[in-house]
């Protein structure tokens, strides 16, 4: 009688935590998305200071005579926000989806 009731459980329990895991995992994805989002929101308000720039630097290709590399300065600013954009994320993931090691 123990193993006829044993046998079944032991395929039904794997598959009710597979599936339990599954609606875990399912929730976590709309967040991860929301957040997705909201990156996209951030570096695309940065798009105008990138066309800005590029139209900068095209000018600097077709006049390369009166070009001193004055868009440099402005290229490594642009690059520096969005890199801190970018950390700033980075740190916020570190902080929620830290594990905990434990000592055995």
């Amino acid at each position: 009688v123990l193993t006829a009731l044993l046998v079944p459980l032991t395929a039904l329990l794997p598959a009710a935590v597979a599936s339990l895991n599954g609606v875990r995992f399912q929730s976590e994805c709309d967040r991860l998305a929301e957040r997705s989002k909201v990156m996209a929101g951030l570096l695309f308000e940065r798009s105008a200071a990138a066309q800005k720039l590029l139209e900068r630097m095209r000018e600097a290709r077709n006049n390369p005579d009166g070009d001193e590399g004055g868009w440099a300065t402005e290229g490594l600013l642009f690059a520096e926000s969005c890199a801190r954009i970018m950390a700033d994320e980075v740190a916020d993931w570190s902080v929620l989806y830290s594990k905990n090691v434990f000592d055995v």
